[in-house]
């Protein structure tokens, strides 16, 4: 409908500027929008809807198709170009969350610009390689400095999300460790922000004294910003779910506890390893998993978590499930415990690199060649982390050395 009465006006009034026309079918294009925007149009119209009110000018329906360019909620692709268009013009309409958008445009570009070149190598082209459309997207602003400067406008202008992306911007990249960064979490933890929270927690506990909770001593901080962060928001906070970061802060949580830089309880373990767990973070699975194993003595649902974990690609786990596998299960055919060993190999797990080359050299299994035992001591040798694994390293090579020769 709408764009009939556009064709009708630009066919009998030639002469209309394209601002008159805006003016003339922007109360159409508004009014469509907002049916839009309740749920009142069919699926099929609303993308329509909100084009017509865009390109009426409409600031809001700007930002939605622009970030609905970049965010790929249009024909399930994503367009720079497109985004930056009607972003530019929503804030030329002086729609101010439009700033945040943009300068999350601006990193977008960046990164889209840093896989392009990474992917060069491949027979595929950039934009196949990514997902993006093949544009040019050089008149696009784009890096950490654009979207500093778009962060900046928003926050002038009285907009959260530009603030925390700010001070979210500030505290990574370059900026990560820097007095800059650090104050940038400060500022974001007295808007709440659970991921600032979460980042002075871990600052706390690796001894930043720059991380301090104002009011707090450094021993008493890291367990201020967990607990804060572990607090359930009241609603959405920086564009997520409520509580968002939650996961790492559990996670957090428990190594503090077993550091006692806060006070420990099989309790506390318990629920907080369990909600990482639960959120999906490997890290989580794997430790539940031994907690499970060793606090619970629950072997069932240990090796299922651990199991997840060495999946995930977590080389601790595959290690620890051949563990559990050969010693703590009699019943288990020994050939599943040393296949996890190997997995755990295969992803550089050093400790069962040793475990299995002195299975070998002492003869409690065998059906492996002389090229794998030399492999598995080389490259222990090679990417051993201390003095014991070092020592042990040595000793096996020596015991290998020694078998070649008598064996010549």
């Amino acid at each position: 409908m709408l764009a009939a009465t556009v064709h009708f006006l630009i066919h009998d009034f030639g002469a209309l500027t394209m601002s008159t026309l805006h003016r003339l079918i922007r109360p159409l294009a508004t009014r469509r929008y907002r049916l839009a925007a309740e749920g009142k149009l069919p699926p099929e119209q609303r993308t329509a809807a909100l084009h017509d009110a865009a390109i009426a000018r409409h600031p809001e329906a700007c930002r939605h198709l622009g970030a609905a360019y970049l965010t790929g909620r249009i024909g399930g692709r994503i367009s720079h170009a497109m985004a930056h268009d009607w972003l530019k013009k929503a804030t030329d309409c002086g729609d101010v969350a439009s700033w945040y958008w943009r300068a999350c445009l601006a990193l977008s570009v960046e990164d889209a610009r840093m896989a392009r070149e990474a992917a060069s190598s491949d027979d595929r082209s950039g934009h196949e390689a990514t997902g993006f459309l093949k544009e040019d997207d050089t008149g696009i602003p784009s890096g950490r400095a654009a979207a500093l400067e778009f962060c900046r406008k928003g926050r002038q202008a009285g907009d959260r999300p530009a603030s925390l992306l700010l001070l979210r911007i500030l505290s990574m990249g370059p900026g990560a460790g820097t007095d800059e960064g650090l104050q940038a979490l400060q500022d974001a933890a007295a808007f709440g922000a659970p991921w600032a929270l979460t980042e002075l927690a871990e600052a706390c506990m690796a001894g930043d004294i720059r991380a301090v909770a104002p009011g707090q001593d450094a021993a008493s901080s890291v367990g201020y910003w967990l607990t804060k962060a572990l607090v359930p928001a009241s609603g959405a906070q920086d564009g997520n779910a409520p509580n968002a970061g939650a996961a790492r802060a559990h996670l957090l949580m428990c190594r503090a506890m077993e550091t006692g830089q806060v006070p420990r309880s099989i309790a506390g373990l318990r629920l907080h390893l369990k909600a990482a767990a639960d959120a999906g973070l490997p890290e989580a699975w794997f430790r539940y998993g031994v907690f499970l194993l060793r606090a619970d003595r629950d072997g069932l649902n240990a090796e299922a978590y651990l199991r997840r974990a060495a999946e995930a690609g977590y080389s601790d786990a595959a290690a620890t499930l051949g563990d559990w596998l050969t010693l703590a299960c009699p019943d288990a055919p020994v050939h599943l415990g040393y296949g996890w060993y190997l997995r755990a190999i295969s992803m550089g797990h050093v400790g069962a690199m040793l475990h299995m080359s002195g299975l070998v050299l002492s003869g409690r299994t065998s059906g492996y060649t002389d090229a794998q035992l030399a492999g598995w001591l080389r490259e222990a040798a090679a990417r051993a982390a201390n003095d014991d694994q070092r020592t042990q390293a040595l000793l096996l090579t020596q015991a290998y050395e020694s078998m070649k020769r008598q064996a010549s």
